[in-house]
């Protein structure tokens, strides 16, 4: 029961209930006129899955660094990390391993160059915008 106990913990905090935010990415199928285009759809399943990551990753990082202020919360302090239930150190090092692979999905299925590289660099964008705003702007 333990298990399913911490797997629930890790289920909150990546927050899948935001991914619905990186559907907006399906937007261009149908502006570009090939939502029935099954290769199109294919094609944005990395972007998808790459930016929803990011975003979970964004999460880990400022729950850990929010967690004294979230205790104090009503409702934030039975986030797992305010709650005691996963460790910083661990949930850091899970947010490493996220943004690391989510960077690496949307290198190998992108690039850096073109018009498809701009997925690439936005994901890197994305990143650096979301930590500087936990480590900096939030203050």
């Amino acid at each position: 029961m333990a298990t399913f106990h911490k797997l629930g913990l890790w289920v909150a905090l990546i927050r899948p209930q935001h991914w619905i935010k990186s559907g907006f990415c399906l937007a261009a199928l149908f502006f570009a006129g090939r939502a029935s285009e099954l290769h199109s759809w294919l094609t944005l399943v990395p972007l998808l899955v790459g930016f929803s990551g990011l975003a979970s990753a964004g999460y880990l990082l400022n729950d850990v660094l929010n967690q004294k202020e979230d205790r104090l919360h009503p409702r934030k302090k039975n986030r797992p990390v305010a709650s005691g239930g996963l460790s910083s150190g661990k949930v850091l090092s899970v947010s490493f391993l996220i943004a690391a692979s989510c960077l690496l999905l949307l290198f190998s299925s992108y690039g850096t160059s073109g018009l498809k590289g701009g997925a690439t660099l936005l994901g890197c964008g994305y990143l650096i915008l979301t930590t500087s705003y936990s480590l900096i702007f939030r203050q």
